[in-house]
């Protein structure tokens, strides 16, 4: 299926970045132990040494998992629970095949909302996004380095999406253009409405979508008269 393959390829560059590391980590000590002892494999697994093949394991343990597209759990599970889920699924793959799919990590497929936090994916419906936001970490050591996250708040929770720079840009950007009806972002007095007063924000919310949709539908009206 179009969508899982394209996910899936998503998720084995994710885990490649970090398990080809790892494997060639352990292939080297693995290599080395064979070249230094007279027993070969044998002493790799009655040695406490052979803990060291465990990074190399760990790291095919993700690629295969990547290939069975164990990181879309997710997306499975929301289709699974549609009432009709090859409809959902045909639905879906329709909307990803047209969405502008330019940034990798992120994706607004029209009435849903894609995001690839390293090879895992996280599934949104588009309208139960309420409110983004770029988050910034900074960590003070001899020299100061940035960490930036793209921040979504959907009706349930806030989560983080670590991203470059020009990635949660251009994500606000997206939700600017197929999605303006999602707070964009941040300042003390959301943070603390979304945390203390949910329903009024999602209320104020819903209220912004009724009035794009409107605005939508008239600028559609005086287009086709």
């Amino acid at each position: 299926m179009y969508l899982y393959r394209e996910l899936r390829k998503q998720s084995l560059l994710a885990c490649l970045k970090l398990s080809v590391s790892l494997i060639a980590f352990s292939v080297l000590f693995v290599g080395m132990l064979i070249s230094v002892s007279s027993s070969g494999l044998s002493d790799l697994f009655s040695s406490p040494l052979g803990v060291f093949c465990l990074p190399g394991l760990w790291g095919i343990a993700r690629l295969v998992y990547a290939l069975c597209g164990g990181y879309q759990s997710r997306v499975r599970a929301y289709i699974k629970s549609a009432p009709d889920p090859a409809l959902m699924l045909e639905q879906l793959e329709q909307a990803y095949g047209q969405a502008d799919r330019s940034l990798k990590c992120f994706c607004i497929a029209g009435p849903w909302t894609l995001v690839q936090d390293g090879p895992a994916t996280y599934l949104y419906e588009t309208l139960d996004i309420l409110w983004v936001y770029q988050f910034t970490q900074t960590i003070h050591s001899i020299t100061s380095s940035n960490t930036y996250y793209l921040t979504i708040c959907d009706r349930d929770e806030r989560l983080q999406f670590e991203m470059s720079i020009n990635e949660v840009r251009q994500c606000l950007q997206a939700f600017a253009a197929y999605a303006p009806f999602v707070v964009r972002g941040y300042s003390s007095q959301l943070s603390s409405l979304y945390e203390n007063d949910r329903f009024k924000f999602i209320k104020a919310v819903r209220q912004r979508q009724e009035q794009v949709m409107a605005k939508q539908g008239g600028q559609e009206t005086a287009r086709d008269e």
